[in-house]
Parts: C-alpha cells; structure tokens; sequence
C-alpha cells in the first residue's frame, strides 16, 4: 500500500474553541462552528489475520480501487501504542472530502471485488466518522 495517493498541506490544527461543547439531556453533544469544512475518514483496524495468503491477496490488488477517488492516506500500519482495549495487529486511516466520497469508494465493485480477500483473510474493524479540516 502506498503512504500517499495525494498529498495536501493542512496548515490547520485542532484548537479547543473549534467546537462548541453543549451538555444536553445527559450527554456531551458537539457541533461544529458553521465556517467548518467537514471531511471523512476512513478507519480500519485490523484484529486479526485469519488467512496470510488471502490478506496478501488483498493488500497486493487494493490500489487499482482508490483510482478517481480523491483519497489520502493519513497513517497505514505505522508503529502503535496501544492505549486502551484489546491491541489491534494493524490500523488504516483514510481521509475523503465528504462523507458520501467515503461511502462511494468504500461500496464501488473495485473496492468490494478485493475487500473478499480481506474478509476472507481477516477479521476487522472499519468505520467512517466526520471530522474538521
């Protein structure tokens, strides 16, 4: 897998008054200030490997999926330190300019012909979440 299929410079950085905490009925609700541009990431992580040959399989025919998919890859089975739960063998995080960019590659034939493999081969975690640029 590739460290990178774009690069983009975010000269931004989270500050504590970006969002706005609200406590309502019980429960923390955060809402993001108008000006914010939301984008999605892509979170897997990888619990663990069932099948070598099929996870091989995977990793090695992943790449023609992301094609006309405006995709970077934040991190991609870097060096970990587990804080909390179980440890994971591995994590990928993704980044899209939307959600529904997220979802579109995440259910293209190219994705979910190659992600067999991984089911075959694996067991995971993925998600998408919402986040600030």
């Amino acid at each position: 897998m590739r460290a990178s299929r774009h690069s983009r410079k975010s000269g931004s950085s989270c500050q504590p008054d970006d969002f706005k905490a609200i406590a309502s009925g019980g429960g923390l609700q955060i809402r993001p200030y108008e000006r914010l541009k939301m984008e999605a990431f892509v979170v897997f992580t990888r619990e663990e490997t069932t099948d070598p040959e099929e996870l091989a399989t995977y990793s090695a025919g992943i790449g023609p999926s992301f094609d006309g998919h405006d995709v970077t890859f934040l991190a991609a089975y870097g060096a970990m330190e587990h804080l909390e739960g179980p440890p994971v063998e591995g994590a990928v995080i993704l980044r899209f300019p939307t959600m529904q960019a997220a979802r579109d590659w995440y259910h293209s034939p190219a994705y979910q012909t190659i992600a067999a493999h991984r089911f075959a081969g694996s067991r995971y975690r993925a998600f998408i979440i919402e986040g600030r640029r």
